[in-house]
């Protein structure tokens, strides 16, 4: 207050400087959203803020499972706080929809010797954005990441060293040492380790062609020049980064993307959902990547589903006295801050009632401009992104203009 007084004091002049510097100053501050770090989120779950969509890591001491991993653009970044947090490598590199598969990070971590992790859809889904019209391979000269092509092959992978999905019992799935014995493509629901040209596996555990410190540019990230080891797996798979469980799924329906993945770390109540689901914010589904608004309905409540909600049988762990069990289950999304599975619940209630409203006015023949103009809609706006989704929304439902 002093402070404040002593530059009235000043003159008009030097209020007026000083007005001018804050007013230029805050802005700054408040766009520049930006993580300089990995903020914690639980005991082994981490993220970090990035312009590109956020990163978050699960660290174990075997190593670490990194999902969403950066453009160029935050890869240094991300590559220091990392050093930070961890010395253990980057074993695994998890995606939420296919956007974040042809990125750099991708390529620098799997040139480490990281092996990339995602459902069936998501992976043809990559290969027809990126030039493979049968989503079978990579055409020649495609823009996506080097090496893959449909002459490659893969090895198929069983849950007995390697990873598993739900259905038939198998035992524990501790993917650490995926060697796993040639099969016939397609012989199991789980295939991955795309091979090279001479039908010989990557060396170690995944890496692809040479090894860290090896084949890397000026700028000091690896470049890949053999195949990406995949792993791909149908409906939901497991792996346990220093022993801890995390499950990894598919999203059926066709929601944010056609290719969606979620993950949820059970022991740690850690929900990972990408561009699925923002905090206080209506999606914006990718319609170039597949994406349906009316689907997204379901592929929320599909993933709201699959988290257990069970009491904890130890007092200690016990939510507060007016705590839903739903705000314990933290959501990491790909853009701000976590949020809660309530949270979560109470987005995709105010959407289903935006759909109702919407579905009114498809069936008088209201247009779109219309309907947002009326004060029927005005609570909704209390999340931001209504008009563009009300917009795919809308014809998604067969609106006309």
């Amino acid at each position: 207050m002093k402070r404040l007084w002593s530059i009235f004091r000043q003159g008009p002049a030097v209020v007026f400087l000083h007005l001018l510097v804050w007013v230029v100053a805050v802005p700054v501050v408040m766009q520049a959203g930006e993580s300089t770090r990995f903020e914690k989120v639980s005991e082994s779950c981490h993220y970090m803020r990035l312009d590109g969509g956020n990163v978050a890591v699960v660290v174990g001491a075997d190593g670490v499972l990194m999902v969403n991993p950066p453009d160029e653009v935050g890869l240094g970044r991300v590559r220091e706080a990392l050093g930070r947090l961890s010395s253990a490598p980057v074993r695994w590199l998890a995606f939420t929809e296919p956007r974040y598969v042809n990125r750099a990070g991708t390529r620098h971590y799997a040139g480490l010797g990281a092996q990339l992790v995602g459902n069936r859809n998501l992976y043809r889904l990559f290969m027809e954005l990126n030039g493979e019209a049968d989503g079978a391979g990579q055409a020649e000269g495609a823009r996506g990441l080097p090496g893959i092509s449909k002459d490659k092959g893969a090895l198929a992978m069983t849950g007995e060293r390697g990873a598993t999905r739900e259905g038939e019992k198998e035992s524990r799935a501790d993917w650490n040492r995926p060697e796993m014995p040639t099969r016939e493509t397609g012989s199991t629901k789980a295939e991955g380790w795309v091979r090279d040209a001479t039908g010989k596996r990557p060396d170690g555990t995944g890496a692809v062609g040479k090894r860290a410190g090896e084949g890397k540019g000026q700028s000091g990230i690896s470049q890949p020049e053999a195949p990406l080891p995949w792993f791909l797996f149908d409906d939901r798979m497991r792996i346990y980064p220093g022993g801890l469980e995390v499950q990894i799924f598919s999203v059926r329906n066709r929601a944010r993307s056609g290719g969606d993945v979620a993950l949820y770390l059970p022991t740690e109540k850690v929900l990972l959902v990408g561009d699925l689901y923002e905090s206080a914010r209506y999606p914006e589904i990718n319609v170039a990547a597949r994406g349906d608004a009316s689907g997204w309905f379901e592929g929320m409540g599909e993933v709201i589903g699959a988290v257990p909600l069970l009491k904890p049988a130890i007092a200690r762990n016990q939510p507060k006295e007016g705590v839903t069990l739903e705000e314990t289950v933290t959501v990491i999304s790909a853009r701000d801050v976590p949020s809660n599975l309530q949270n979560m619940k109470d987005l995709l209630e105010d959407c289903q009632k935006l759909r109702r409203e919407i579905t009114r006015a498809v069936q008088v023949g209201r247009s779109l401009e219309r309907l947002l103009s009326m004060p029927t809609l005005f609570p909704y706006r209390s999340y931001g992104n209504l008009d563009s989704f009300a917009r795919q929304l809308y014809d998604a439902l067969g609106g006309t203009p």
